[in-house]
């Protein structure tokens, strides 16, 4: 099986939603915008519910940060997590980022509960499978299909998660 359906609770999506609301907040409050000049409170808390999709497959605690904490890693064990509305979203690893993380694609399966983990690679190996954009919203940045990604289940052997 290349991904797993990961289901959060009830609890698990309020405070990812909380978590998601404070991000907009700290944007608001400090003048930060995304790629397309805005603050969207809907991509802030579907990253973080990703994030929390993510840490519940891997088994490890999730433990948001402040925005004051960029440049660490979404999860423990140098992990990033990418998260999509769509299944057909691909793995984006932007140039800036540090390349030796593991980057996690988290796909939207049934809003709010129910996601994909799709797959992950070492941000470095994104630069060998893809050339990166050159124009629009994720210029500089290397777009990795899903099919080329690492299947999920493997992420766990590495994380030292016992299968099954």
């Amino acid at each position: 099986m290349a991904h797993v359906i990961v289901h959060l609770t009830d609890d698990q999506v309020l405070e990812a939603t909380r978590v998601g609301m404070r991000r907009v907040e700290e944007n608001l409050r400090d003048g930060r915008k995304d790629r397309q000049g805005v603050t969207s409170a809907e991509s802030h808390v579907i990253g973080a519910l990703g994030e929390c999709a993510c840490a519940k497959f891997l088994s490890i605690p999730w433990t948001p940060l402040p925005f004051e904490k960029r440049g660490e890693a979404d999860l423990e064990g140098e992990i990033e997590v990418r998260t999509a509305r769509l299944k057909s979203a691909c793995l984006p690893v932007k140039k800036w980022d540090k390349l030796y993380r593991r980057f996690v694609l988290v796909t939207l399966e049934s809003f709010p509960k129910r996601w994909n983990v799709r797959g992950w690679l070492i941000g470095a190996a994104a630069a060998s499978i893809v050339a990166p954009e050159t124009k629009g919203r994720w210029k500089d940045c290397w777009m990795v299909p899903v099919d080329r990604l690492n299947p999920a289940i493997l992420l766990l052997e590495l994380q030292g998660v016992p299968r099954g």
